[in-house]
């Protein structure tokens, strides 16, 4: 359990501020993706997402576009409705097969920053995977300049 954390309180402090943000058209939008990386569009209004997660726009790169509709198409859903720790399509154990062998350790894959950051860190860094011994975990972060 953790002692210092206090969801309820944090999510009542934060309700007011979401509200106004959702009433004044700044969050909750419905959009689509445009042109590039960041320009999208919706609800009446165009604009760049300065809040986008695809630092480098993969998400929007055509080949990786294609690279994913040919793997839905390849394994013929878009993943197993279950958890992974009971069943994991072989592609994704394929994908993590290569990339552990490439980097020479135990490679685990992820939908997503969030889930990997509130899922899978907190144990990695706690040492259960390494017999109690915490290991140092570094995070490089990216900055794109133009």
């Amino acid at each position: 359990m953790n002692r210092f954390g206090n969801i309820s309180k944090m999510v009542s402090i934060s309700d007011p501020a979401w509200a106004v943000a959702k009433e004044t058209g700044l969050a909750g939008l419905s959009v689509k993706h445009a042109a590039s990386p960041f320009y999208i569009s919706g609800e009446g209004m165009e604009f760049i997402n300065m809040c986008c997660c695809s630092y480098l726009g993969l998400d929007t790169n055509q080949s990786i576009l294609r690279g994913a509709i040919d793997g839905v198409e390849k394994a013929g859903t878009l993943h197993l409705t279950t958890a992974r720790t009971r069943l994991v399509i072989s592609m994704l154990s394929d994908l993590e097969d290569a990339l552990s062998e490439h980097y020479g350790g135990e490679a685990v894959s992820y939908i997503s920053c969030a889930a990997a950051t509130s899922a899978f860190l907190p144990m990695y860094a706690s040492g259960i995977f390494s017999g109690g011994r915490k290991p140092v975990v570094v995070v490089k972060l990216f900055r794109t300049h133009q």
